[in-house]
């Protein structure tokens, strides 16, 4: 603050002032020098008059002075050079008092000073123009206090002021806050199921800053990375399991001899891929339809629809999600219808020979059906209670009783290589499933695990837990993990 200038202004202005004053007495000693009387004490009001503007820069009261200096300049102007005189000393005197009273500034109003820049420029970036206003208003009410050396009174003006920009900064910070969740909510909703999207927008709502809305993101994008990771362990699982077709095919040969050679042509040329070869095959009953004689032609739509089924329901027999008892009840309907058309129509004339052959390539193509979905939950292995796992994940939530909520992928890790199956010993294959789990940690001790951390853990399944409606592993290894890790093969 300019302050600190006025005591060498004092002393500035009785310097200047020296040469005059003792000029002024000696002119009223000597009346007959009436015009260098008149000169002396003009300079004397003038050099007054000057003094004062330069308090009153500095902020000082001098209205009182400079009535006493007006009054000296009538007198003067009325040719009364005594009392002009006399007025004029008692400006300055009446000027000198009030500098006085100015004191030179403290450590502490320094420090009043340098916070009260500060708080300008702080102010002067809020957005709210009334508010700022308002606030920059305050603050120059507080300069006004420290200019007169009112400490006291400018520390309470910046506290009000300081509180009130704090109020504005956290209003402002919510604002923002609350924009960016909504924003990254509806990425959430839209991006998730249902489930995954709920446990997420909850970690959301409870977000107190940009730091924790950023961590609820990166779970987001965690979560997806490990669903295209899934994805891609089911298309692998599906290549995997053509090694059914090739079984069925190999026992429906034994059974059917020559009358499977159009079959076996069909899937000569089908990808790979279980999934591949329902598609296919479902294609390969629409051509046969034409050529069925009208009584098999329904039976055909049968076996149609319930490899439709099949093929939408393949994701979820990967995950043990569902059974495929009401596929096979359809499918085996169309076997015992079909195969007893066939056996009753076997060398009889009724028939031409392309419908007789359309038909027995319609009996092959359920009988294929019906073994491929009695095969394939028992390759499966499918967790049990007690069965070995491991999980790689994302933390969700943590709840109240310690079980830790984490979206990922199941794997089981099967105890043996072979499953007995209608076509013979087939080799076990692990399941992928992903999904929600409660993880339960009572046997690890305490971990600083928190949400949005990557995991790998071992355990054993438990089952699926009715009151929480979750599957539950108990943990017995548990690693906080980078994503690299969680996506390892």
């Amino acid at each position: 603050m300019v302050v600190r200038y006025s005591t060498s202004l004092i002393l500035a202005l009785l310097v200047a002032l020296s040469a005059v004053v003792p000029a002024t007495i000696v002119a009223a000693a000597q009346p007959g020098q009436d015009q260098v009387a008149r000169s002396k004490v003009e300079g004397l009001i003038n050099a007054i008059s000057s003094m004062l503007e330069n308090l009153k820069k500095l902020g000082i009261d001098v209205s009182k002075a400079e009535s006493l200096l007006s009054e000296a300049r009538n007198a003067l102007n009325q040719g009364d050079l005594g009392r002009a005189r006399e007025l004029a000393l008692q400006a300055l005197i009446e000027a000198g008092s009030k500098a006085r009273e100015v004191r030179p500034p403290t450590p502490v109003a320094a420090g009043v000073a340098m916070e009260l820049e500060t708080l300008k420029k702080l102010v002067q970036s809020l957005t709210d123009e009334e508010a700022k206003q308002k606030l920059l208003e305050e603050l120059q009410k507080a300069e006004e206090a420290l200019s007169r050396g009112s400490v006291n009174e400018t520390v309470k003006i910046i506290k009000e002021v300081r509180e009130e920009l704090r109020k504005l900064l956290e209003r402002a910070r919510e604002a923002v806050v609350e924009r960016a969740r909504v924003e990254v909510e509806a990425k959430v909703r839209v991006r998730t199921e249902r489930e995954l999207g709920e446990l997420i927008a909850k970690s959301l709502r409870n977000a107190k800053s940009l730091a924790d809305i950023g961590r609820a993101f990166n779970t987001l994008r965690n979560a997806e990375v490990l669903m295209k990771k899934f994805n891609i362990s089911m298309e692998d699982l599906d290549m995997n399991l053509t090694e059914i077709c090739q079984h069925v095919m190999g026992y429906l040969r034994n059974e059917l001899g020559e009358d499977l050679t159009e079959m076996e042509q069909h899937f000569r040329n089908v990808p790979p891929g279980l999934n591949v070869s329902i598609n296919a095959t479902i294609r390969f009953i629409d051509r046969l339809t034409d050529r069925l004689p009208e009584d098999l032609k329904d039976e055909a739509a049968k076996l149609r629809e319930a490899l439709t089924n099949l093929m939408y329901s393949l994701g979820k027999v990967y995950r043990c999600e569902t059974d495929l008892s009401d596929i096979r009840s359809k499918i085996e309907e169309v076997v015992n219808s079909v195969g007893s058309y066939v056996l009753a129509l076997r060398g009889q004339p009724k028939l031409k020979p392309t419908e007789f052959a359309a038909a027995v390539q319609l009996y092959a193509t359920a009988r294929w059906a019906l073994m491929t979905v009695d095969t394939l939950p028992k390759i499966i292995a499918c967790p049990r209670p007690g069965s070995e796992v491991e999980f790689r994940g994302v933390v969700l939530d943590i709840r109240e009783d310690g079980l830790v909520v984490a979206y990922g992928v199941l794997k089981t890790l099967p105890p043996g290589l072979a499953a007995p199956t209608p076509l013979g010993n087939l080799k076990l294959r692990p399941t992928v499933r992903i999904g929600i789990f409660a993880l339960d940690l009572s046997q690890v001790g305490n971990l600083n695990i928190s949400i949005g951390n990557l995991v790998v853990s071992l355990g054993r399944y438990q089952g699926y837990n009715e009151e929480i409606r979750m599957h539950v592993i108990l943990v017995n290894k548990i690693w906080v993990a980078q994503l690299k890790d969680i996506l390892a093969d």
